[in-house]
């Protein structure tokens, strides 16, 4: 494709990260852009995974780069700029996951494929909704792609000169790039390492190529294992290089000596403490993350009949079907190999009535990614400007809905607000029931805690009848301050309804000393 193409796809996904203004989970802000505000400013809300260095700091630690560029730069006293540096700067590793699809694809599939690949990640409303926020499977997922394509790209150049690599440097070339994106990948995920086991010992340069034989597993091991022989010095600085840059950025972020990876291991597979985040069924990936990240495009997946792709899928989606807790975003870092083989599969026919087919699901996609973006969970990230402001005149306030409902203070950049605004907590370690649970178990209860009521409380419409009783029975007057909608089919129940702001007037009586 020409180069001024791509200029295009990186000013969408530009276009695109700024024109996103809907909630989707907290993890967008807690485990990224929160702890990037809290390394550089020295403020804000650490969830405990931070508290109990469960997580990789490489992650954050790129968004936390941005952050000390804008405060050298004296921009981070501009609260726009504040919100539309991260997103431009996601919008950017959406667009370089585009861009390595494409590459994906051209290099297993052909230009044909390629070029129908990138059209369904660019009408991918999961793309739209999902790769350009700041989530670590974002990020994973981009270099999953740009692993795929040096890959691949690794196992054509093999193929073709029949020559031992160490008289072929190119392919050399991208066999270190693979090992580098793959070691980066597993810092931030260390789950990425599954997807990794079929295409290394099992894939061919041909997807049509038979690839279930011993005999090709025993070639490709002897021919990685001439590789470490014939280069070890330039592989093993490589993974050295690698291994000390996360014991140092970690060192840097947490400021002492951790290992993450244990920690994130024994949390997330051998305690079964991810449980208490929720519990799915174990079909949940295959009957409902999958059909989500390709969308409307997965019936064209039939036509592609890369078994290869199929076998590398189910080889991730089986080990984590049997983990409790399971999100749509954990797999996404499959989405380049299951758009890649979509775009393979409308290559390979010339049916109008099928492309009639693919231009009517995109126009569909369309509209599922305005309505995702544009208004499902709007009001969670619609009422942080006037949280700002409120917090920046001293004003307090409780954000009375379920645990990290909105962001903290990527969103709110005010350090007083540390102390006069809070929300509710949903710590895993809390006992018999964490802040969130002993709110709507028993909200009277948790509300007469406080010894003086906040200037405003932020809550779902769904909670206005109970808190009218209670406002009722302690004399206390509050009026509405501010609407903002938030969906049409609320996520939860405790979610039900508009986000209202409420502000206290003062003729109420009374009143105690607020406690935060």
């Amino acid at each position: 494709m020409q180069t001024w193409m791509w200029f295009v796809v990186f000013a969408f996904r530009w276009w695109n990260a700024l024109w996103v203004k809907t909630f989707f989970q907290p993890d967008e802000f807690y485990q990224s852009l929160e702890v990037a505000h809290h390394l550089v400013f020295g403020y804000g809300f650490l969830t405990w995974e931070w508290r109990n260095s469960i997580r990789s700091g490489l992650h954050p630690l790129i968004f936390a780069c941005l952050y000390q560029l804008l405060k050298l730069l004296g921009w981070d006293s501009n609260y726009t700029v504040m919100l539309s540096a991260p997103r431009i700067l996601q919008g950017t590793f959406s667009a370089i996951l585009d861009y390595a699809t494409y590459q994906f694809a051209l290099h297993r599939y052909g230009s044909r494929a390629a070029r129908w690949t990138l059209v369904c990640s660019l009408f991918s409303f999961f793309n739209a909704f999902v790769g350009v926020r700041t989530f670590a499977n974002s990020l994973e997922t981009t270099m999953t792609a740009l692993a795929l394509w040096q890959w691949q790209k690794y196992m054509r150049l093999v193929s073709h000169t029949q020559v031992k690599t160490d008289h072929n440097p190119t392919a050399f070339r991208a066999l270190l790039w693979f090992i580098t994106i793959i070691g980066i990948a597993f810092l931030i995920r260390p789950t990425n390492l599954l997807i990794w086991v079929v295409p290394v010992l099992l894939w061919t340069a041909s997807p049509k190529a038979p690839f279930l034989r011993p005999s090709l597993i025993l070639a490709r091991v002897r021919q990685l294992f001439w590789e470490v022989l014939n280069h070890p010095f330039a592989i093993t600085a490589v993974v050295s290089t690698i291994l000390i840059f996360n014991v140092l950025v970690d060192r840097y972020v947490y400021g002492r000596f951790v290992f993450p990876i244990i920690s994130f291991f024994n949390f997330n597979v051998t305690s079964g403490l991810s449980s208490l985040y929720g519990v799915n069924s174990a079909h949940y990936y295959l009957s409902q993350a999958i059909p989500l990240i390709c969308g409307g495009y997965i019936i064209f997946l039939f036509l592609s009949f890369d078994l290869q792709a199929v076998f590398a899928v189910g080889f991730v989606l089986l080990p984590y079907s049997f983990i409790s807790h399971k999100e749509f975003r954990f797999v996404y870092p499959l989405s380049p190999i299951l758009l890649s083989a979509i775009g393979n599969g409308l290559a390979s026919v010339s049916s109008k009535w099928i492309r009639r087919g693919f231009v009517l699901i995109s126009c569909v996609h369309i509209g599922v990614a305005i309505i995702l973006c544009r208004f499902h969970q709007l009001g969670s990230a619609d009422v942080m400007p006037l949280i700002h402001s409120l917090a920046a005149q001293n004003k307090t306030g409780i954000i009375l809905a379920p645990c990290h409902t909105t962001p903290w203070q990527s969103h709110i950049h005010v350090p007083s607000a540390d102390r006069t605004w809070r929300f509710l907590t949903c710590e895993p370690f809390e006992h018999p029931f964490d802040e969130t649970n002993r709110f709507y178990m028993d909200m009277p209860a948790y509300l007469d805690q406080l010894e003086v009521y906040p200037d405003y409380l932020v809550f779902f419409e769904e909670r206005l009848p109970s808190l009218e009783v209670y406002f009722d029975s302690k004399g206390l007057l509050y009026n509405e301050f501010a609407t903002y909608f938030n969906s049409w089919i609320p996520e939860s129940e405790e979610r039900r309804g508009n986000l209202l702001v409420y502000e206290k007037q003062y003729e109420s009586f009374n009143e105690g000393k607020f406690s935060i």
